[in-house]
């Protein structure tokens, strides 16, 4: 159970009274998840999440997490994370939309980061980089299968895109050139 007290901005989670059922909690910068179930904080987006961003914003970020492609251009990355002493390895993945069509991505891996460079996250989880913006307003369905410590494990989880974000100031500028150069 959750309860949000709007007058002293405060977040009350408590689990079953008994006490039988963990409380499992992950903080983000932008999200606290939250659940019994230790799989509920693993993936991002979350399950059943709306409002995703449909692109990366990669202010502040070093280094890059895809050093061969623009991140200005990614859409908004996907993740699984592991926890302290798991190993993960053999993963492959899907991402969909609503209409069932393919979406690109780049997968990075702890076998295969998608830059070596970036640290212990590239050990700990799993990341799903779009190689497009996602349309606004859609559903998508990511699907993982790994292994982990030794036993063959899929997530798989849905989430929906927010409106298109309003244009950066950069992309303002070169649409008016462009449209000054007709």
């Amino acid at each position: 159970i959750a309860i949000w007290d709007s007058r002293q901005h405060r977040l009350v989670i408590g689990r079953d009274r008994f006490g039988e059922k963990p409380l499992y909690y992950l903080e983000r910068p932008d999200a606290l998840l939250f659940g019994s179930e230790i799989k509920a904080i693993l993936t991002w987006p979350a399950d059943g999440q709306s409002i995703v961003p449909i692109r990366f914003n990669p202010s502040g970020e070093i280094p890059r997490p895809v050093p061969e492609m623009d991140p200005r251009l990614l859409g908004y990355p996907l993740t699984l994370t592991a926890y302290a002493g798991q190993k993960i390895t053999d993963v492959s993945a899907t991402l969909v939309d609503e209409r069932g069509e393919a979406v690109e991505f780049r997968l990075s891996t702890p076998e295969s980061p998608s830059n070596p460079d970036e640290g212990c996250w590239s050990t700990m989880g799993v990341a799903l980089f779009p190689k497009k913006f996602f349309q606004p307003k859609t559903g998508y369905i990511a699907t993982i299968q790994f292994t982990c410590n030794g036993r063959k494990e899929i997530r798989q989880w849905t989430f929906t895109t927010s409106h298109p974000p309003a244009p950066t100031t950069e992309e303002r500028n070169t649409r008016g050139l462009t449209h000054y150069r007709k």
